[in-house]
């Protein structure tokens, strides 16, 4: 059975964590591996719910086991790496580094960072980052992503964004600010995502991935210049005269 984690950092007024629920929600027969939020208020061992920290971006999923010791008699439950399938990251990136920058105890967090020929080579397939221009098809952010996961086989493919990414919340128009935990543009493109995941066959735009296809539609219905990796070709959706086009395949180095 497929499995999926998600990881999401909301620390600022555009964040909420609405977009990863609706990924779990959504693709609701992929078995869960844990969770990361910010928030230590969520933090706890049924989910497990952790927090988002390096080691949960290199476990890329994780499950509870209880142990017991039989002298002291005491049982407890721990956190331990069980790798998913899927792994969906909210929060931010930079262009200027390629870098995940929503971690608590890192940041930027880079592709060697994580290591992916180390940790990424068990179950993971696709890195899913709702967040800003790292995947641009360049050296420093989607190919430097590319060639350390896609082109070692370690992924089977990269969804993201090649510039700005959608907000979680919406804003209002008027006031110019976010309205707190309401279904902004982000959390709408994961409930459409989840969709072509699951109930309704994705336009085929010769990526070779359901889910790649999923994301470049969803990204293209909401208007959201979305972006895809496969070993060899990227696709992107682009706006010109405010009509949204996916473009590619373009090969990459």
């Amino acid at each position: 059975m497929a499995e999926v984690t998600t990881y999401d950092h909301a620390t600022d007024q555009s964040s909420n964590y609405l977009n990863s629920d609706a990924i779990e929600a959504g693709l609701s027969g992929h078995q869960k591996r844990g969770r990361a939020r910010d928030g230590r208020s969520l933090w706890e061992m049924k989910t497990p719910t952790l927090a988002t920290m390096l080691r949960f971006l290199k476990a890329a999923g994780v499950e509870r086991i209880e142990v017991f010791d039989p002298l002291s008699k005491v049982k407890d439950e721990l956190p331990v790496k069980n790798q998913a399938d899927i792994l969906y990251y909210s929060g931010h990136g930079s262009s200027a580094t390629g870098g995940l920058i929503s971690c608590w105890d890192k940041h930027p967090v880079l592709v060697s960072d994580i290591a992916p020929s180390v940790n990424w080579t068990e179950d993971l397939d696709y890195f899913i980052i709702a967040g800003c221009s790292v995947l641009k098809p360049d050296p420093t952010n989607g190919f430097a992503w590319g060639n350390a996961t896609l082109k070692q086989s370690i992924l089977k493919g990269l969804c993201g964004y090649h510039d700005s990414a959608p907000a979680d919340n919406e804003k209002d128009e008027s006031t110019g600010i976010y309205i707190p935990n309401s279904r902004g543009p982000a959390v709408r493109i994961a409930e459409r995502f989840t969709v072509l995941m699951t109930s309704e066959q994705p336009n085929d735009y010769g990526t070779g991935h359901r889910i790649l296809n999923a994301w470049l539609q969803a990204n293209k219905e909401k208007h959201s210049l979305g972006i895809v990796y496969n070993r060899d070709h990227y696709w992107m959706v682009v706006e010109w005269l405010n009509t949204y086009w996916v473009l590619g395949p373009y090969p990459w180095p």
